[in-house]
């Protein structure tokens, strides 16, 4: 039950984007856009979003995934999984979403990869997931400067995270306490760019009393919901606040700019500037039924459109954990 659960849960998150060498993979196709999968050489990136001036969101990272990956019994070769956005919170640590780096979540969307007939690939990951970071604006850049990426020595996911601690929070009312938060630490400093500063409580309560004030977010995510080709650029874009919980937040319901799939982990911030952040992209603003666990025990889930809002986690309330695992944040 609690890997169809994972299965139905998988459709409500964003990350998840294409992969990056189509040479690896171009026999492959995900399930659904918003799933990790072995996929073809896009991302996904903000709808109806715009290109950011240069300078700006120089904290804001791409977070990928690789694996050995075996497909139908035969020998396994490195893959590209899937792609979130991150911030660099500290010279050596980014923050982004627990769903990113969930192993059960990416091997559950990998194992349900079809091809380009629409049948079952029998793919299977084969020993541990790897991740790796780079700061670019897009996948061209990065394709011409492989030696951009990061490495990655550890990763700490929230120990209560929904899907691995308490999979039926995927029935509760949004928002909730899914407790989709995570660090990834580089094994080697980022130097030279801008370190991404947290909002406080107190910060965060008294912005989220103006209701009418655009907040600026940025990802890698889809810029067209119906064309999984759409990607590849980070891209900015502006979303009012919802509902505002103890854990999380809503935004973008009815916006015409709004994250979506492949910017789970990226960040959304206070006053219309990128100076604070307040929120880490979670999910899409569905709650999950039956008639969805039913889809995840048949194999026929759908992804739900973005254009219901987004789920953030709010930062300030994990400030103290966050702390906890990054020594050298400000």
């Amino acid at each position: 039950m609690k890997k169809t659960l994972c299965v139905a849960a998988t459709m409500m998150f964003l990350g998840c984007g294409e992969r990056v060498d189509s040479k690896l993979n171009s026999d492959l196709k995900p399930v659904h856009a918003d799933e990790p999968g072995l996929l073809n050489p896009v991302t996904e990136r903000v709808i109806n979003g715009s290109i950011p001036k240069d300078g700006s969101y120089e904290s804001v990272a791409l977070l990928l995934s690789e694996a050995n990956v075996s497909v139908a019994g035969g020998p396994a070769s490195r893959r590209q999984l899937s792609i979130c956005t991150a911030t660099l919170i500290s010279p050596s640590a980014i923050l982004s979403a627990a769903h990113c780096v969930n192993e059960l979540i990416l091997k559950t969307a990998i194992e349900r990869a079809t091809g380009p007939d629409g049948k079952p690939l029998n793919a299977k990951i084969i020993g541990s997931i790897e991740f790796r970071v780079a700061f670019v604006r897009n996948l061209a850049e990065l394709a011409a400067n492989p030696a951009s990426l990061l490495a990655v020595s550890r990763v700490d996911e929230h120990e209560d995270f929904a899907l691995t601690k308490n999979p039926w929070a995927a029935f509760q009312k949004n928002p909730g306490k899914w407790h989709d938060v995570a660090i990834v630490h580089l094994a080697k400093p980022a130097t030279g760019r801008r370190i991404q500063k947290l909002a406080t409580a107190e910060q965060v309560n008294a912005e989220v009393s103006n209701a009418s004030l655009g907040r600026q977010f940025a990802g890698y995510g889809l810029s067209d919901e119906s064309n999984p080709q759409s990607a590849g650029t980070l891209m900015e874009g502006t979303a009012h606040l919802g509902e505002v919980g103890t854990n999380e937040f809503i935004a973008g319901a009815d916006d015409a700019q709004v994250a979506c799939h492949g910017d789970s982990g990226g960040p959304i911030y206070m006053d219309g500037t990128e100076d604070l952040q307040i929120g880490i992209a979670s999910r899409i603003n569905k709650k999950i039924g039956l008639g969805d666990i039913w889809d995840g025990i048949t194999g026929n889930v759908k992804a739900p459109s973005c254009e219901v809002g987004l789920v953030y986690t709010r930062v300030d309330t994990y400030l103290d954990w966050i702390k906890k695992h990054v020594t050298d944040m400000e």
